[in-house]
């Protein structure tokens, strides 16, 4: 029964980014029936689409598992080049 359901929604989210703009849709997660204002969009939201693609690979979010005790937010930042400060 869950290789059903899998499958499912998987063309559910092929049959969504085929489907026209202003075409009624079902979400492939919680099967609510919403209109598509987006060429791309397959969800009714974005936790939907998080969960869907966090269903389908589990391993998507490793590297928050490895995380480095006593770095900060900012050492983050820093170490990834995404905000600038004024040290």
């Amino acid at each position: 029964m869950a290789k059903k359901k899998k499958g499912r929604k998987k063309g559910l989210y092929h049959i969504n980014k085929a489907a026209k703009v202003h075409e009624i849709i079902e979400c492939p997660v919680y099967h609510t029936k919403f209109e598509k204002i987006q060429w791309a969009q397959a969800f009714c939201c974005s936790q939907c689409k998080d969960k869907f693609h966090n269903m389908r690979c589990k391993d998507r979010h490793r590297y928050a598992e490895c995380c480095v005790d006593g770095m900060t937010d900012h050492d983050w930042d820093e170490a990834f080049g995404v905000a600038e400060y004024n040290d």
